[in-house]
């Protein structure tokens, strides 16, 4: 661990979603890893080496160690608290966020702006005051882009269920092809054989005559966020409501809506030797 700490110091102006997969440095760790340690030892992607205490990093160091060898025990990521959530599943709050930052923006990188916060203790204080406590509910989800909504709205779930295979297995996913009903949502069933089908966005806002796409922002001030806008092109936008999100329940994710595939692993290779 001390020598991964040692390469990591020489390094502080970057930031720690850099640093940790530069594999010349940190060999071994991959994107979810990167994701899920910074969540587990509470550190913001976005903090600078310099800004970290050796303490920190030497945590950071090993819950990246323990999550890639819990990865390497079960075959497949241990748990995902951040990575591809809508809500953080450490403090049940509907606040990660998600953008494409530092060297690599090929990559997406997720964290909790509550549990990884990038200012100092007594702001944090400040601002722990201002959220709520009470655990995520489907009738307690962020409604606007900057806070975080105490409102009760009665919505029934999706209504498709498959005959067969029930509610269970159904996945929310995104018309890619370039039709005229490209990046509308629909859902079907898990097993390849099943052939159910059920438009599940025939909730949302029309324009321009056709249902208005729901979109994840990456950017760095409202990364996190769904929109709408006009599946048409004529500019429309929205921020989405409680009334547009809330009928998806979990099925709704980032990547699952991504309109081009992911691929996303951790590489855990070496890991055990290096750190």
């Amino acid at each position: 661990a001390y020598s991964v700490l040692e390469a990591l110091l020489k390094r502080p102006a970057n930031m720690l979603a850099d640093v940790i997969l530069d594999q010349s440095r940190f060999p071994g760790v991959g994107n979810i890893i990167k994701i899920e340690a910074l969540h587990d030892a509470k550190l913001n992607p976005k903090r600078l080496v310099s800004q970290c205490s050796q303490t920190d990093l030497l945590r950071l160091i090993q819950k990246c160690r323990d999550f890639a060898m819990l990865w390497l025990k079960r075959g497949r990521a241990p748990y995902k608290n951040v990575y591809n959530q809508t809500h953080c599943q450490t403090c049940k709050l509907q606040t990660v966020k998600i953008e494409k930052m530092g060297n690599d923006l090929s990559r997406t990188t997720f964290w909790c702006s509550h549990c990884q916060l990038a200012i100092d203790e007594k702001e944090r204080t400040v601002i722990s005051k201002l959220l709520p406590r009470a655990p995520l509910s489907q009738k307690n989800v962020s409604s606007s882009p900057s806070s975080i909504s105490k409102s009760s709205i009665s919505l029934p779930p999706l209504p498709a269920q498959c005959p067969q295979h029930g509610s269970q297995k159904l996945r929310l996913k995104r018309v890619r092809k370039a039709t005229l009903n490209q990046g509308r949502l629909f859902l079907n069933c898990q097993p390849q054989q099943c052939k159910f089908f059920a438009w599940a966005d025939l909730h949302l806002k029309k324009c321009c005559r056709s249902v208005c796409t729901l979109k994840m922002s990456k950017t760095s001030k409202t990364g996190g966020q769904w929109f709408l806008t006009c599946s048409k092109g004529c500019g429309y936008f929205a921020w989405a409501t409680d009334k547009d999100l809330q009928p998806f329940g979990k099925k709704l994710t980032p990547f699952s809506l991504s309109f081009q595939k992911h691929v996303s692993c951790g590489i855990v290779t070496n890991l055990k030797n290096n750190t």
